[in-house]
């Protein structure tokens, strides 16, 4: 802020400032992004690294929450297609119960990955990215409910890893 807009607040007589105006002055003179943002693209190979990590962090938030989202009528469908009988609510919510009470020792697991010598957070995270796709392209191909319910707790296990 300038000394006029200081003295002017402190008069009570500021001029009232459009959100436009206040994304412009939080990014002038370097402020809340500037230089910071261009120092993550400053190299080549940093510019990548950050790129990814990007597109990584972006494809998980957006895949999550809709996994999650649609699991129930995913859960459902591959259940009567299956032929199990019991795609009652009762039994698909049960399933569900199922796998997000298999999802809570993944947290744990991966705390305890983290702080593996020569691997770190790095490894954590691609080992339990890797395994949680595996057993999601297991569970599109299941044919009984039992193979239904072991991989959607599986993926659940690995995916609570990184959420």
């Amino acid at each position: 802020m300038t000394e006029e807009e200081v003295t002017e607040m402190k008069q009570g007589h500021s001029k009232e400032m459009s959100s436009l105006d206040l994304v412009k002055r939080a990014f002038a003179n370097g402020g809340m992004g500037g230089a910071h943002v261009k120092a993550l693209f400053s190299t080549p190979r940093l510019a990548f690294s950050t790129s990814l990590i990007t597109l990584i962090y972006g494809t998980l938030g957006l895949a999550y929450p809709l996994f999650y989202a649609f699991l129930g009528t995913y859960l459902d469908l591959k259940l009567g297609e299956v032929g199990t009988g019991d795609n009652s609510v009762n039994g698909i919510y049960g399933a569900y119960v199922y796998q997000a009470a298999c999802g809570i020792p993944g947290s744990f697991l991966a705390a305890a990955m983290v702080e593996v010598p020569r691997g770190g957070r790095k490894f954590a995270m691609a080992f339990f990215t890797f395994a949680a796709g595996l057993f999601l392209i297991g569970l599109t191909q299941s044919k009984n409910a039992i193979q239904v319910n072991a991989l959607t707790c599986m993926a659940s296990f690995f995916s609570n890893a990184y959420c």
